[in-house]
């Protein structure tokens, strides 16, 4: 059973919790943080769900460069599509 301590009481406070009881309250503590971790991820996964990210345009500098790198190295190529590998 736990005990009502007050400030008069002579003992310290280390005294007053016994290493069970502060292995409880870690365990605890490390539980709630894991819990509002996994609830933050759901919420940032169901944002990302609802909101998706753009699709990238491609920039016309881009393609000309890749067309005219491709064209230098192999003169009968043609650059048809390009995509980004992730």
């Amino acid at each position: 059973m736990l005990k009502h301590y007050t400030s008069q009481d002579p003992r310290p406070l280390e005294a007053a919790v016994s290493e069970l009881a502060l292995l409880a309250i870690c365990a605890i503590a490390c539980l709630v943080v894991f819990v509002v971790l996994a609830g933050l991820a759901l919420l940032i996964h169901a944002i990302s769900l609802v909101f998706p990210p753009p699709h990238p345009r491609t920039d016309r500098a881009l393609v000309a460069a890749i067309s005219g790198a491709v064209a230098s190295l192999y003169p009968q190529a043609r650059v048809t599509r390009i995509e980004e590998e992730r």
